[in-house]
């Protein structure tokens, strides 16, 4: 179906690099350096931690914040981090404590009743706007740090629960009828098919008629990897978002099924720019270190190529957040079907799709 889809889009508009000194598979030319930030939330009562990449230009940089997924932290994404950041975008990558390692560390020692504390549905995308309102201030006073961030260009990158995280800061919206009903006790062959709806359902914890007003407009663009957002949000929900969104999954992810947690949530999505990308083969994760560093992977989740997967990945966030975000007309062209051919490789496929349609893929 994707497969098919994107090679037909590639062969409508074939790949030309119009700028042969870019090579996005090399890191940029951006010296950077690493800080670790401490914010202090007090109006929620909450402290939490993030690493600031921040590369060293004359000008203001972009920002893109990255939310990790459940107990993972803030160098889960370290690489990616690092790649941005040679490219010219400060990169916060932030840890969410309700949600982190440590929460999965002391659920296994017993000191947690919960891998995922119900709050953080809403405290993680809270997160991101503290930290946006914090960077605002840092540029204004900081020594570090002043008037060294374009605040007017802020993407989010989010990875399963921060895939949820993401989009519930660009505007999508609660639905929780289809929630309620997808997390019905008797729905068996739906919760056996995915994983992911133990997640979602925790939601259901949460008052069903509030209006959390969880969207922060200083957002430009969505990038999420494997998100779990179908039951959750449903296409009631996402139809609200009208930034650019780029949807990545893998085909083998036993933990939020491609079809069901991307694919379908693709075809809802009402905004113009939109991307789907999928690694054949692909699985949940882009490392094999392990459940919070301690649990070993099962072979169903491990990734067959951790290094090439995070290669795909590093290569379609900064076409995405190079067009989207800083807004640079040139690096547009990679973001086509027939350029992802031309770094795909025989052992870990990858392809992207722009049109797809929901008669598509029923």
């Amino acid at each position: 179906m994707i497969e098919e889809e994107s090679d037909a889009e590639a062969k409508a508009q074939p790949f030309v690099n119009n700028n042969s000194g870019l090579d996005l598979r090399e890191k940029g030319s951006f010296i950077w350096q690493k800080e670790t930030l401490n914010f202090n939330d007090n109006t929620r009562k909450r402290d939490f931690i993030g690493d600031l990449y921040l590369p060293q230009s004359q000008a203001p940089v972009p920002v893109l914040i990255i939310s990790h997924g459940v107990a993972d932290n803030r160098n889960t994404f370290a690489y990616l981090g690092e790649y941005l950041a040679s490219y010219g975008f400060a990169v916060v990558a932030l840890e969410h404590p309700g949600s982190n390692t440590q929460q999965f560390q002391n659920l296994l020692l017993g000191a947690a009743k919960e891998a995922v504390e119900t709050p953080e549905f809403i405290d993680r995308p809270q997160d991101v706007s503290f930290v946006i309102n914090e960077l605002t201030s840092l540029n204004q006073n900081s020594p570090q740090i002043k008037d060294k961030l374009n605040l007017q260009q802020i993407g989010i990158i989010g990875h399963s629960f921060g895939g949820y995280t993401a989009l519930a800061i660009a505007g999508a919206k609660f639905d929780f009828a289809k929630l309620k009903r997808e997390c019905r006790a008797d729905n068996y062959n739906l919760n056996a098919a995915n994983a992911s709806l133990l997640l979602q359902c925790l939601a259901l914890n949460l008052p069903a008629n509030v209006d959390y007003k969880l969207q922060d407009k200083r957002i430009k663009a969505v990038f999420v990897m494997n998100p779990s957002i179908g039951s959750i949000f449903g296409e009631k929900g996402l139809s609200a978002i009208e930034l650019p969104v780029m949807l990545l999954g893998g085909s083998d992810d036993a933990v939020t099924p491609h079809l069901l947690e991307q694919v379908c949530p693709f075809t809802w999505l009402k905004t113009p720019d939109k991307y789907l990308v999928k690694i054949q083969g692909g699985t949940h994760v882009y490392d094999n270190q392990g459940l919070a560093g301690a649990v070993p992977l099962p072979s169903p989740l491990a990734n067959p190529d951790p290094l090439l997967s995070q290669k795909y990945i590093q290569i379609m966030t900064l076409a995405f957040a190079k067009t989207y975000v800083a807004n640079d007309p040139q690096y547009r062209q990679f973001l086509s079907p027939s350029y992802v051919q031309t770094i795909s490789k025989p052992s870990l496929p990858i392809q992207l799709v722009r049109l797809l349609t929901a008669k598509t893929v029923i």
